[in-house]
Protein backbone atom coordinates (compact mmCIF):
# COMPACT_ATOMS: atom_id res chain seq x y z
CA UNK A 1 0.00 0.00 0.00
CA UNK A 2 3.02 2.38 0.88
CA UNK A 3 4.75 3.89 -1.53
CA UNK A 4 8.37 4.92 -0.45
CA UNK A 5 8.00 8.89 0.04
CA UNK A 6 4.28 8.48 0.16
CA UNK A 7 1.59 7.73 2.71
CA UNK A 8 -0.85 5.94 0.00
CA UNK A 9 0.28 4.15 -3.12
CA UNK A 10 -3.13 4.74 -5.74
CA UNK A 11 -2.07 3.56 -9.35
CA UNK A 12 1.44 2.25 -10.08
CA UNK A 13 3.45 3.11 -13.00
CA UNK A 14 4.62 -0.18 -15.19
CA UNK A 15 5.88 1.31 -18.21
CA UNK A 16 5.92 -2.01 -19.45
CA UNK A 17 1.92 -1.76 -20.88
CA UNK A 18 2.15 1.74 -22.35
CA UNK A 19 1.36 5.01 -21.28
CA UNK A 20 -2.17 4.31 -21.46
CA UNK A 21 -2.83 1.57 -18.99
CA UNK A 22 -0.99 3.59 -16.43
CA UNK A 23 -2.96 6.85 -17.24
CA UNK A 24 -4.46 8.89 -14.23
CA UNK A 25 -8.38 9.62 -14.91
CA UNK A 26 -8.60 13.19 -13.02
CA UNK A 27 -11.98 13.14 -13.27
CA UNK A 28 -12.76 10.35 -11.75
CA UNK A 29 -9.98 10.59 -8.69
CA UNK A 30 -11.85 14.05 -8.26
CA UNK A 31 -15.51 13.09 -8.35
CA UNK A 32 -14.84 9.07 -6.59
CA UNK A 33 -12.42 10.31 -4.35
CA UNK A 34 -11.89 12.67 -1.13
CA UNK A 35 -8.28 13.06 -2.81
CA UNK A 36 -6.74 16.62 -2.75
CA UNK A 37 -3.27 16.48 -3.34
CA UNK A 38 -1.16 13.74 -4.78
CA UNK A 39 2.00 13.46 -6.87
CA UNK A 40 4.66 10.66 -8.34
CA UNK A 41 7.68 9.33 -7.11
CA UNK A 42 10.11 7.27 -8.74
CA UNK A 43 12.57 5.09 -7.12
CA UNK A 44 15.53 3.95 -8.76
CA UNK A 45 17.12 1.08 -6.76
CA UNK A 46 19.63 0.47 -9.63
CA UNK A 47 21.17 1.90 -13.27
CA UNK A 48 19.07 5.19 -14.28
CA UNK A 49 15.98 6.73 -15.35
CA UNK A 50 14.02 9.41 -15.95
CA UNK A 51 9.64 9.97 -16.10
CA UNK A 52 8.14 12.56 -18.18
CA UNK A 53 4.68 13.03 -16.44
CA UNK A 54 2.04 14.88 -19.28
CA UNK A 55 -1.46 15.84 -19.03
CA UNK A 56 -3.23 15.08 -21.94
CA UNK A 57 -6.56 16.99 -22.56
CA UNK A 58 -9.45 16.39 -23.88
CA UNK A 59 -8.90 17.46 -27.58
CA UNK A 60 -5.58 15.32 -28.13
CA UNK A 61 -3.21 18.08 -26.86
CA UNK A 62 -0.63 17.73 -24.04
CA UNK A 63 1.79 18.98 -22.41
CA UNK A 64 4.43 18.29 -19.73
CA UNK A 65 3.96 19.21 -16.05
CA UNK A 66 6.83 17.84 -14.32
CA UNK A 67 10.01 15.52 -15.40
CA UNK A 68 11.51 12.72 -13.38
CA UNK A 69 15.17 12.01 -13.47
CA UNK A 70 17.04 9.65 -11.37
CA UNK A 71 20.68 9.46 -13.00
CA UNK A 72 21.80 7.15 -10.45
CA UNK A 73 19.91 5.09 -7.22
CA UNK A 74 17.50 7.15 -5.46
CA UNK A 75 13.84 8.96 -5.29
CA UNK A 76 12.65 11.90 -7.33
CA UNK A 77 9.12 13.22 -6.83
CA UNK A 78 6.66 15.61 -8.93
CA UNK A 79 5.73 18.87 -7.56
CA UNK A 80 2.20 18.67 -5.18
CA UNK A 81 -0.34 18.11 -7.46
CA UNK A 82 -3.90 20.01 -7.11
CA UNK A 83 -6.51 17.42 -8.10
CA UNK A 84 -9.33 19.57 -8.47
CA UNK A 85 -7.20 21.89 -10.74
CA UNK A 86 -6.08 19.41 -13.02
CA UNK A 87 -9.72 17.84 -13.15
CA UNK A 88 -11.18 20.97 -13.77
CA UNK A 89 -9.47 21.10 -17.39
CA UNK A 90 -10.30 17.99 -18.22
CA UNK A 91 -8.43 14.94 -19.68
CA UNK A 92 -6.35 12.62 -17.45
CA UNK A 93 -1.98 12.26 -16.27
CA UNK A 94 -0.11 10.12 -18.74
CA UNK A 95 3.50 8.57 -17.51
CA UNK A 96 5.72 8.37 -20.11
CA UNK A 97 9.26 6.80 -20.11
CA UNK A 98 11.28 9.03 -21.30
CA UNK A 99 14.82 7.07 -21.47
CA UNK A 100 16.63 4.02 -18.91
CA UNK A 101 19.67 1.98 -18.88
CA UNK A 102 20.31 -0.97 -19.75
CA UNK A 103 20.53 -2.21 -16.01
CA UNK A 104 17.84 0.13 -14.62
CA UNK A 105 15.50 -1.27 -11.91
CA UNK A 106 12.69 1.25 -10.47
CA UNK A 107 9.53 1.68 -9.34
CA UNK A 108 7.11 4.56 -9.69
CA UNK A 109 3.36 5.26 -8.94
CA UNK A 110 0.58 8.23 -8.30
CA UNK A 111 0.84 8.39 -4.53
CA UNK A 112 -0.24 10.72 -1.89
CA UNK A 113 -0.13 12.09 1.86
CA UNK A 114 -3.54 13.29 2.15
CA UNK A 115 -5.37 12.29 5.63
CA UNK A 116 -7.40 9.01 4.48
CA UNK A 117 -11.01 9.38 5.65
CA UNK A 118 -10.76 5.23 6.22
CA UNK A 119 -7.05 5.14 6.83
CA UNK A 120 -7.58 1.57 7.39
CA UNK A 121 -9.37 0.83 3.77
CA UNK A 122 -9.51 -2.65 2.71
CA UNK A 123 -10.68 -4.21 0.23
CA UNK A 124 -11.58 -7.95 0.17
CA UNK A 125 -12.16 -9.88 -3.29
CA UNK A 126 -15.20 -12.14 -4.59
CA UNK A 127 -15.38 -13.02 -8.13
CA UNK A 128 -18.51 -11.59 -9.77
CA UNK A 129 -19.96 -14.92 -10.71
CA UNK A 130 -19.69 -16.62 -6.79
CA UNK A 131 -22.52 -13.56 -6.44
CA UNK A 132 -25.24 -15.74 -8.65
CA UNK A 133 -24.60 -19.23 -6.51
CA UNK A 134 -27.27 -19.91 -3.82
CA UNK A 135 -26.72 -21.47 -0.51
CA UNK A 136 -23.66 -20.10 0.83
CA UNK A 137 -23.95 -20.03 4.91
CA UNK A 138 -24.40 -16.72 6.03
CA UNK A 139 -21.93 -15.48 8.57
CA UNK A 140 -22.29 -12.32 8.73
CA UNK A 141 -26.43 -10.34 8.78
CA UNK A 142 -27.44 -8.42 6.45
CA UNK A 143 -30.47 -6.56 6.30
CA UNK A 144 -31.30 -8.19 2.73
CA UNK A 145 -31.85 -11.58 1.88
CA UNK A 146 -29.14 -12.99 -0.23
CA UNK A 147 -24.73 -14.45 0.13
CA UNK A 148 -23.41 -14.18 3.12
CA UNK A 149 -19.94 -12.47 3.77
CA UNK A 150 -18.97 -15.74 3.83
CA UNK A 151 -18.06 -15.47 0.23
CA UNK A 152 -15.38 -12.86 0.71
CA UNK A 153 -11.97 -13.63 -0.05
CA UNK A 154 -9.57 -11.40 2.07
CA UNK A 155 -5.94 -11.52 1.17
CA UNK A 156 -4.19 -10.41 4.50
CA UNK A 157 -5.91 -12.11 7.63
CA UNK A 158 -4.52 -9.29 9.43
CA UNK A 159 -5.96 -6.64 7.82
CA UNK A 160 -10.22 -6.43 8.23
CA UNK A 161 -11.96 -5.47 5.43
CA UNK A 162 -13.85 -2.56 4.73
CA UNK A 163 -15.14 -2.58 1.31
CA UNK A 164 -16.16 -5.50 -0.86
CA UNK A 165 -14.86 -5.85 -4.73
CA UNK A 166 -15.96 -7.65 -7.36
CA UNK A 167 -13.16 -9.19 -9.93
CA UNK A 168 -14.32 -10.76 -13.29
CA UNK A 169 -14.86 -14.73 -12.48
CA UNK A 170 -12.40 -14.69 -15.80
CA UNK A 171 -9.38 -14.23 -13.91
CA UNK A 172 -8.32 -13.36 -10.65
CA UNK A 173 -7.43 -10.01 -9.61
CA UNK A 174 -3.63 -8.49 -10.47
CA UNK A 175 -1.70 -7.14 -7.90
CA UNK A 176 -2.17 -3.90 -9.50
CA UNK A 177 -6.09 -4.56 -9.08
CA UNK A 178 -5.42 -4.81 -5.60
CA UNK A 179 -3.44 -1.77 -4.93
CA UNK A 180 -6.31 0.56 -6.78
CA UNK A 181 -9.11 -1.12 -4.61
CA UNK A 182 -7.21 -0.74 -1.44
CA UNK A 183 -6.34 3.05 -2.21
CA UNK A 184 -9.86 3.72 -3.62
CA UNK A 185 -11.18 1.89 0.39
CA UNK A 186 -8.87 4.67 2.03
CA UNK A 187 -10.46 7.58 -0.06
CA UNK A 188 -13.63 6.32 -1.52
CA UNK A 189 -17.07 9.03 -1.13
CA UNK A 190 -19.20 7.52 1.06
CA UNK A 191 -22.53 8.14 -1.07
CA UNK A 192 -20.03 6.41 -4.07
CA UNK A 193 -19.74 2.89 -5.44
CA UNK A 194 -17.07 1.97 -8.54
CA UNK A 195 -19.51 0.20 -11.19
CA UNK A 196 -18.39 -0.62 -14.82
CA UNK A 197 -14.36 -0.03 -14.85
CA UNK A 198 -13.69 0.59 -18.62
CA UNK A 199 -9.88 -1.67 -18.39
CA UNK A 200 -9.58 -4.80 -16.31
CA UNK A 201 -8.28 -6.49 -14.90
CA UNK A 202 -6.31 -3.23 -13.10
CA UNK A 203 -9.82 -2.23 -11.92
CA UNK A 204 -12.52 -4.29 -10.34
CA UNK A 205 -15.51 -4.96 -11.82
CA UNK A 206 -17.28 -2.79 -8.99
CA UNK A 207 -16.69 -1.73 -5.47
CA UNK A 208 -19.03 -1.08 -2.33
CA UNK A 209 -18.52 -0.10 1.05
CA UNK A 210 -19.34 -2.23 3.53
CA UNK A 211 -22.08 -0.28 4.71
CA UNK A 212 -23.86 -0.77 1.34
CA UNK A 213 -23.23 -4.33 1.33
CA UNK A 214 -25.13 -4.49 5.24
CA UNK A 215 -27.63 -2.56 4.14
CA UNK A 216 -28.39 -3.87 0.76
CA UNK A 217 -26.89 -7.66 0.73
CA UNK A 218 -24.19 -8.83 -0.86
CA UNK A 219 -25.15 -8.20 -4.90
CA UNK A 220 -27.45 -11.25 -5.93
CA UNK A 221 -27.88 -12.68 -9.91
CA UNK A 222 -26.95 -9.74 -12.44
CA UNK A 223 -24.84 -6.98 -10.95
CA UNK A 224 -26.86 -4.04 -13.27
CA UNK A 225 -30.06 -5.19 -11.41
CA UNK A 226 -28.68 -4.91 -7.86
CA UNK A 227 -27.02 -1.25 -8.99
CA UNK A 228 -30.69 -0.15 -9.34
CA UNK A 229 -31.19 -0.48 -5.65
CA UNK A 230 -29.06 2.50 -5.30
CA UNK A 231 -30.98 4.47 -7.11
CA UNK A 232 -33.14 6.23 -4.38
CA UNK A 233 -30.67 5.93 -1.88
CA UNK A 234 -28.54 9.00 -3.33
CA UNK A 235 -25.43 6.70 -4.45
CA UNK A 236 -23.33 7.92 -7.67
CA UNK A 237 -22.14 4.92 -9.89
CA UNK A 238 -18.49 6.23 -11.28
CA UNK A 239 -16.24 4.33 -13.71
CA UNK A 240 -12.68 5.78 -14.44
CA UNK A 241 -12.42 5.99 -18.08
CA UNK A 242 -15.72 5.67 -18.78
CA UNK A 243 -19.78 5.86 -17.33
CA UNK A 244 -21.01 3.15 -15.40
CA UNK A 245 -23.42 1.24 -17.43
CA UNK A 246 -27.14 2.04 -17.53
CA UNK A 247 -29.28 -0.09 -14.90
CA UNK A 248 -32.71 -0.96 -14.85
CA UNK A 249 -35.21 1.11 -12.86
CA UNK A 250 -35.41 0.26 -9.23
CA UNK A 251 -38.47 -2.14 -8.89
CA UNK A 252 -39.20 -2.90 -4.74
CA UNK A 253 -42.12 -5.30 -5.22
CA UNK A 254 -40.42 -7.13 -8.00
CA UNK A 255 -37.24 -6.97 -6.18
CA UNK A 256 -38.74 -7.95 -2.90
CA UNK A 257 -39.84 -11.03 -4.14
CA UNK A 258 -36.77 -12.02 -5.97
CA UNK A 259 -35.21 -11.92 -3.31
CA UNK A 260 -37.47 -13.65 -0.55
CA UNK A 261 -37.42 -16.54 -3.23
CA UNK A 262 -33.54 -16.18 -2.48
CA UNK A 263 -33.41 -16.00 0.61
CA UNK A 264 -35.83 -18.88 1.33
CA UNK A 265 -33.11 -21.41 -0.61
CA UNK A 266 -29.98 -19.67 0.67
CA UNK A 267 -30.05 -18.37 4.77
CA UNK A 268 -32.48 -17.15 7.00
CA UNK A 269 -32.87 -13.33 7.25
CA UNK A 270 -31.00 -12.02 10.54
CA UNK A 271 -32.31 -9.11 12.82
CA UNK A 272 -32.36 -5.86 12.25
CA UNK A 273 -30.46 -5.08 15.58
CA UNK A 274 -27.63 -7.44 14.35
CA UNK A 275 -27.29 -5.23 11.67
CA UNK A 276 -27.25 -2.06 13.27
CA UNK A 277 -24.72 -3.84 15.70
CA UNK A 278 -22.63 -4.42 12.99
CA UNK A 279 -22.57 -0.73 11.18
CA UNK A 280 -21.87 0.92 14.59
CA UNK A 281 -19.05 -1.33 14.78
CA UNK A 282 -17.47 -0.20 11.71
CA UNK A 283 -18.31 3.19 12.33
CA UNK A 284 -16.24 2.70 15.88
CA UNK A 285 -13.62 1.31 14.03
CA UNK A 286 -13.22 4.20 11.26
CA UNK A 287 -13.56 6.46 14.15
CA UNK A 288 -10.66 5.12 16.23
CA UNK A 289 -8.10 4.77 13.23
CA UNK A 290 -9.56 8.31 12.37
CA UNK A 291 -8.34 9.20 16.08
CA UNK A 292 -5.27 7.41 15.63
CA UNK A 293 -4.04 9.35 11.88
CA UNK A 294 -4.88 12.10 13.48
CA UNK A 295 -2.69 11.88 16.85
CA UNK A 296 -0.07 10.56 14.18
CA UNK A 297 -0.31 14.00 12.24
CA UNK A 298 0.19 15.54 16.07
CA UNK A 299 3.60 13.86 16.49
CA UNK A 300 4.86 14.50 12.98
CA UNK A 301 4.34 18.17 13.53
CA UNK A 302 5.91 17.66 16.94
CA UNK A 303 8.91 16.61 14.76
CA UNK A 304 8.78 19.50 12.53
CA UNK A 305 7.98 21.86 15.09
CA UNK A 306 11.55 20.32 16.73
CA UNK A 307 13.33 20.93 13.24
CA UNK A 308 13.20 16.61 13.08
CA UNK A 309 11.00 16.10 9.98
CA UNK A 310 11.83 17.58 6.97
CA UNK A 311 13.81 15.31 5.01
CA UNK A 312 15.80 17.88 3.12
CA UNK A 313 16.29 19.83 6.42
CA UNK A 314 17.84 16.86 8.13
CA UNK A 315 19.86 16.24 4.85
CA UNK A 316 20.99 19.31 5.38
CA UNK A 317 21.90 19.14 8.49
CA UNK A 318 23.95 15.83 8.08
CA UNK A 319 25.61 17.33 4.94
CA UNK A 320 26.51 20.45 6.86
CA UNK A 321 28.47 18.23 9.80
CA UNK A 322 29.77 15.81 7.56
CA UNK A 323 31.22 19.08 5.73
CA UNK A 324 32.37 20.37 8.31
CA UNK A 325 34.39 17.18 9.27
CA UNK A 326 35.69 16.83 5.71
CA UNK A 327 37.07 20.62 6.05
CA UNK A 328 39.67 18.71 9.16
CA UNK A 329 40.63 16.41 6.70
CA UNK A 330 42.07 18.57 4.41
CA UNK A 331 45.75 18.16 4.50
CA UNK A 332 45.75 16.32 7.74
CA UNK A 333 48.32 13.99 6.47
CA UNK A 334 49.96 16.79 4.96
CA UNK A 335 53.75 14.93 3.32
CA UNK A 336 52.85 11.67 4.65
CA UNK A 337 52.61 8.06 2.85
CA UNK A 338 49.49 6.48 2.48
CA UNK A 339 48.95 2.80 1.63
CA UNK A 340 45.88 1.89 -0.37
CA UNK A 341 44.50 -1.69 0.48
CA UNK A 342 42.89 -3.26 -2.43
CA UNK A 343 41.24 -6.83 -1.66
CA UNK A 344 42.56 -8.68 -4.54
CA UNK A 345 44.36 -12.74 -4.26
CA UNK A 346 47.82 -11.06 -3.83
CA UNK A 347 46.99 -9.61 -0.41
CA UNK A 348 48.41 -11.52 2.25
CA UNK A 349 47.05 -10.27 5.99
CA UNK A 350 50.24 -10.75 7.25
CA UNK A 351 51.28 -8.04 5.41
CA UNK A 352 48.85 -5.48 6.94
CA UNK A 353 50.76 -6.04 10.30
CA UNK A 354 53.70 -4.09 8.60
CA UNK A 355 51.40 -1.17 7.86
CA UNK A 356 50.54 -0.18 12.14
CA UNK A 357 52.36 3.25 11.91
CA UNK A 358 51.06 4.06 7.96
CA UNK A 359 48.13 6.14 6.66
CA UNK A 360 46.04 3.07 5.26
CA UNK A 361 43.12 3.11 3.41
CA UNK A 362 40.48 -0.06 3.21
CA UNK A 363 37.40 -0.62 1.69
CA UNK A 364 34.69 -3.68 1.27
CA UNK A 365 35.07 -6.90 3.32
CA UNK A 366 38.70 -5.83 4.09
CA UNK A 367 37.09 -6.81 7.83
CA UNK A 368 37.00 -10.14 6.85
CA UNK A 369 40.97 -10.23 7.54
CA UNK A 370 40.80 -8.41 10.66
CA UNK A 371 40.45 -12.19 12.31
CA UNK A 372 44.54 -12.89 11.81
CA UNK A 373 45.86 -9.50 12.28
CA UNK A 374 45.39 -6.52 14.74
CA UNK A 375 45.86 -3.80 12.14
CA UNK A 376 42.76 -1.48 11.18
CA UNK A 377 42.90 1.11 8.56
CA UNK A 378 42.78 4.67 9.26
CA UNK A 379 39.85 5.18 6.89
CA UNK A 380 37.30 2.78 5.72
CA UNK A 381 34.44 3.20 2.49
CA UNK A 382 32.14 1.66 0.71
CA UNK A 383 30.39 2.82 -2.25
CA UNK A 384 29.03 -0.28 -4.00
CA UNK A 385 25.33 -0.51 -2.97
CA UNK A 386 25.28 -4.40 -3.30
CA UNK A 387 28.16 -4.73 -0.91
CA UNK A 388 26.88 -2.39 1.37
CA UNK A 389 23.69 -3.72 1.35
CA UNK A 390 24.72 -7.22 1.71
CA UNK A 391 26.95 -6.51 5.04
CA UNK A 392 24.76 -3.75 6.52
CA UNK A 393 24.91 -5.21 9.98
CA UNK A 394 29.13 -6.18 9.78
CA UNK A 395 29.61 -2.32 8.29
CA UNK A 396 27.49 -0.77 10.83
CA UNK A 397 29.10 -2.33 13.87
CA UNK A 398 33.16 -1.89 12.39
CA UNK A 399 35.07 0.36 15.04
CA UNK A 400 38.52 1.44 14.95
CA UNK A 401 38.56 2.94 12.28
CA UNK A 402 36.92 6.81 10.24
CA UNK A 403 34.41 5.89 7.78
CA UNK A 404 34.50 8.01 4.62
CA UNK A 405 31.37 7.50 2.37
CA UNK A 406 29.73 8.74 -0.95
CA UNK A 407 26.39 10.63 0.03
CA UNK A 408 24.68 8.41 -2.67
CA UNK A 409 24.82 5.39 -0.14
CA UNK A 410 22.06 7.17 2.37
CA UNK A 411 19.57 6.59 -0.73
CA UNK A 412 20.01 3.09 0.36
CA UNK A 413 18.84 3.28 4.10
CA UNK A 414 22.60 3.78 5.38
CA UNK A 415 23.03 6.37 7.87
CA UNK A 416 25.13 5.22 10.51
CA UNK A 417 26.57 8.52 12.95
CA UNK A 418 30.37 7.23 12.79
CA UNK A 419 29.67 7.97 8.80
CA UNK A 420 31.23 11.10 7.70
CA UNK A 421 29.28 10.92 4.30
CA UNK A 422 30.94 12.96 1.18
CA UNK A 423 28.94 14.51 -1.82
CA UNK A 424 28.86 11.98 -4.70
CA UNK A 425 29.81 13.33 -8.10
CA UNK A 426 28.14 10.61 -10.43
CA UNK A 427 29.53 10.19 -14.24
CA UNK A 428 27.69 11.52 -17.59
CA UNK A 429 26.25 7.87 -18.00
CA UNK A 430 26.89 5.00 -15.40
CA UNK A 431 25.73 2.68 -18.80
CA UNK A 432 28.40 4.22 -20.88
CA UNK A 433 31.19 6.50 -19.11
CA UNK A 434 33.26 6.17 -21.72
CA UNK A 435 31.25 7.86 -23.99
CA UNK A 436 32.19 11.28 -22.05
CA UNK A 437 35.64 12.29 -22.62
CA UNK A 438 36.05 14.11 -19.88
CA UNK A 439 35.03 10.81 -17.75
CA UNK A 440 36.17 10.46 -15.02
CA UNK A 441 36.34 13.81 -12.90
CA UNK A 442 38.78 13.91 -10.16
CA UNK A 443 38.08 15.73 -7.19
CA UNK A 444 40.51 17.25 -5.56
CA UNK A 445 38.17 18.76 -2.67
CA UNK A 446 36.00 16.36 -0.52
CA UNK A 447 33.74 18.88 0.76
CA UNK A 448 32.47 19.23 -2.90
CA UNK A 449 32.28 15.62 -3.13
CA UNK A 450 33.92 12.43 -4.36
CA UNK A 451 33.77 11.37 -8.42
CA UNK A 452 33.21 8.14 -9.38
CA UNK A 453 35.74 6.47 -11.57
CA UNK A 454 33.90 3.07 -11.35
CA UNK A 455 36.11 1.44 -8.44
CA UNK A 456 36.52 2.31 -4.27
CA UNK A 457 40.32 2.70 -5.27
CA UNK A 458 40.05 5.71 -7.32
CA UNK A 459 37.60 7.65 -4.67
CA UNK A 460 39.97 6.82 -1.87
CA UNK A 461 42.94 8.28 -4.35
CA UNK A 462 40.72 11.28 -4.30
CA UNK A 463 40.87 11.00 -0.20
CA UNK A 464 44.59 10.65 0.09
CA UNK A 465 45.14 13.83 -2.15
CA UNK A 466 42.82 15.51 -0.08
CA UNK A 467 44.68 15.09 2.54
CA UNK A 468 47.77 16.08 1.57
CA UNK A 469 49.70 12.58 1.45
CA UNK A 470 52.36 13.22 -1.10
CA UNK A 471 53.33 9.34 -1.83
CA UNK A 472 49.81 6.44 -2.23
CA UNK A 473 51.01 3.40 -2.43
CA UNK A 474 48.34 0.55 -4.22
CA UNK A 475 48.87 -3.18 -2.80
CA UNK A 476 46.18 -6.16 -3.38
CA UNK A 477 45.11 -4.17 -6.68
CA UNK A 478 45.38 -7.38 -8.81
CA UNK A 479 43.26 -5.91 -11.94
CA UNK A 480 42.35 -9.39 -12.93
CA UNK A 481 38.91 -11.18 -12.20
CA UNK A 482 37.74 -15.03 -12.96
CA UNK A 483 34.24 -14.51 -14.32
CA UNK A 484 31.66 -16.77 -13.49
CA UNK A 485 29.08 -18.13 -16.19
CA UNK A 486 26.03 -16.42 -14.91
CA UNK A 487 25.28 -13.04 -15.04
CA UNK A 488 22.33 -10.89 -14.85
CA UNK A 489 22.10 -7.68 -16.45
CA UNK A 490 25.72 -5.87 -15.29
CA UNK A 491 25.27 -7.85 -11.91
CA UNK A 492 27.53 -11.64 -12.08
CA UNK A 493 26.40 -14.48 -9.48
CA UNK A 494 29.18 -15.89 -7.14
CA UNK A 495 29.81 -19.50 -8.49
CA UNK A 496 32.78 -20.36 -6.39
CA UNK A 497 35.35 -18.25 -8.33
CA UNK A 498 38.09 -16.60 -6.08
CA UNK A 499 38.85 -13.02 -6.80
CA UNK A 500 39.47 -11.76 -3.36
CA UNK A 501 42.10 -12.39 -0.51
CA UNK A 502 39.65 -14.54 1.67
CA UNK A 503 37.64 -17.88 0.04
CA UNK A 504 34.35 -16.52 1.65
CA UNK A 505 34.44 -13.19 0.44
CA UNK A 506 31.54 -13.64 -1.16
CA UNK A 507 28.93 -16.38 -0.24
CA UNK A 508 27.41 -18.84 -2.77
CA UNK A 509 24.71 -16.87 -5.53
CA UNK A 510 25.80 -13.35 -4.27
CA UNK A 511 25.48 -10.63 -7.14
CA UNK A 512 28.25 -8.65 -7.70
CA UNK A 513 28.90 -5.64 -10.25
CA UNK A 514 30.78 -6.64 -13.61
CA UNK A 515 33.99 -5.00 -13.35
CA UNK A 516 35.09 -3.01 -16.50
CA UNK A 517 38.77 -2.71 -16.53
CA UNK A 518 38.87 -0.34 -19.55
CA UNK A 519 36.96 2.15 -17.48
CA UNK A 520 38.86 0.81 -14.30
CA UNK A 521 42.37 2.06 -16.27
CA UNK A 522 40.92 5.03 -18.15
CA UNK A 523 40.35 6.06 -14.03
CA UNK A 524 43.61 5.09 -13.08
CA UNK A 525 45.36 7.14 -15.75
CA UNK A 526 43.47 10.13 -14.30
CA UNK A 527 44.59 9.93 -11.15
CA UNK A 528 47.71 9.20 -12.10
CA UNK A 529 48.56 12.81 -14.05
CA UNK A 530 46.37 14.55 -11.55
CA UNK A 531 48.15 13.88 -8.66
CA UNK A 532 51.83 13.75 -10.53
CA UNK A 533 50.63 17.39 -11.13
CA UNK A 534 50.67 18.09 -8.11
CA UNK A 535 53.58 16.46 -6.87
CA UNK A 536 51.78 13.47 -5.68
CA UNK A 537 53.70 9.80 -6.69
CA UNK A 538 51.30 7.19 -7.03
CA UNK A 539 53.28 3.14 -7.24
CA UNK A 540 51.64 0.04 -7.35
CA UNK A 541 53.43 -2.45 -5.12
CA UNK A 542 50.59 -5.13 -5.43
CA UNK A 543 52.05 -8.47 -4.92
CA UNK A 544 50.66 -9.69 -8.26
CA UNK A 545 48.96 -7.04 -10.81
CA UNK A 546 47.92 -6.65 -14.28
CA UNK A 547 47.62 -3.34 -13.77
CA UNK A 548 50.45 -1.10 -15.47
CA UNK A 549 49.41 2.40 -15.42
CA UNK A 550 51.51 3.23 -12.39
CA UNK A 551 55.09 2.75 -11.48
CA UNK A 552 55.95 -0.99 -10.32
CA UNK A 553 57.21 -1.15 -6.98
CA UNK A 554 58.60 -4.09 -4.22
CA UNK A 555 56.02 -4.51 -0.92
CA UNK A 556 59.11 -6.30 0.65
CA UNK A 557 61.39 -3.18 0.44
CA UNK A 558 58.96 -0.39 1.23
CA UNK A 559 57.52 -1.90 3.96
CA UNK A 560 60.39 -4.62 5.29
CA UNK A 561 59.07 -7.73 7.91
CA UNK A 562 60.41 -7.63 11.10
CA UNK A 563 64.07 -8.40 10.90
CA UNK A 564 64.56 -8.73 7.48
CA UNK A 565 68.38 -7.41 6.16
CA UNK A 566 67.88 -4.23 5.38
Amino acid sequence: MLARGMHYRLQSIRAEGGPEADAFDLAFWRDATHLAFFGVELLVTQGAATLSLRHRLPDGQDHEIALLECPYPGSSFSPPLDLAALASQGGSLVPMLVSQSEDATFDACFGTNDQAPCPNGHASFVTEDATQRPGLRDVCHTLAYGLGLSAVRSDAAARIPTHLALSSGAAAETEECRIRADALACFQRQNVVLHGAAMPPDWPVALFDLRHVYLHGLPVGELTAYMSRFADQGVVRLAPFGSAPKVPPWRPRAARLARLRLGLRAVRTPSREIVRIKLEQIQQTRQLHQQLIQSQRQLEQRLRDTNLWEPAQIDADLTRASRTALSLLRNRHKGARAVIIGNGPSLRPSDLDRLQDVVTFGSNKIFLAYEDTDWRPTYYSVEDHLVLNNNRDRIEALSGSIKLFPANTRNFGYHAGDTIFAPFLPPASFEDPLSDPDFPAFSQDLSQGIAWGSTITYSQIQMAAFMGCSEIILIGVDHSYQLPSKKMGNQYIHEGEQNHFHPDYRAPGEAWHQPNLEVLERSYAKARDICAAQGVRIVNASRQTQLDVFERADFDQLFPAPGAPQ
